[in-house]
């Protein structure tokens, strides 16, 4: 059985059973293509695995995260952006209407910027992301704002 399979991978390697060497020449004399064939494959799995870990982490918060956080400058303060959800009372209801109970409107201040603060909409899952995001894009909201995946 195990010379059937050695004999699988290259005739060296079944050469190499045969002469009692079978576990480092079978790897290490492979054919060519049987070692390209095993390192290509080694790499679509390790792309593979990373790219779903990437994923993950980039779509954690509707694809949003810390690094990307609007810059102070654009940054209104507590009370203005509070005016802008009292004036835009509609598009409140149609952000929390997406899931009833669950997605959550705030203002916070930024401590990284003393007396600014951000709108945040935090809501319980990714699957909230798509319908928030059409809203927000369609009413162009221009308010600085954070999605946060809680």
């Amino acid at each position: 059985m195990i010379m059937n399979i050695c004999k699988a991978f290259s005739p060296a390697c079944y050469e190499a059973a045969q002469k009692g060497h079978l576990f480092y020449n079978c790897f290490t004399i492979g054919s060519m293509s049987t070692r390209s064939l095993v390192g290509i494959a080694g790499f679509v799995a390790v792309v593979f695995l990373a790219g779903r870990g990437l994923h993950t982490y980039l779509y954690a918060s509707c694809g949003q995260y810390h690094i990307f956080e609007p810059p102070c400058s654009t940054l209104l303060s507590a009370a203005e952006t509070q005016a802008f959800l009292d004036k835009n009372q509609d598009i409140v209801n149609e952000l929390t209407r997406v899931s009833p109970g669950f997605v959550q409107l705030s203002t916070r201040e930024e401590s990284r910027c003393p007396g600014k603060s951000i709108l945040t909409i935090e809501h319980p899952s990714e699957n909230e992301c798509d319908a928030l995001n059409k809203i927000l894009d369609r009413d162009a909201f221009d308010v600085p704002y954070k999605i946060v995946n809680y």
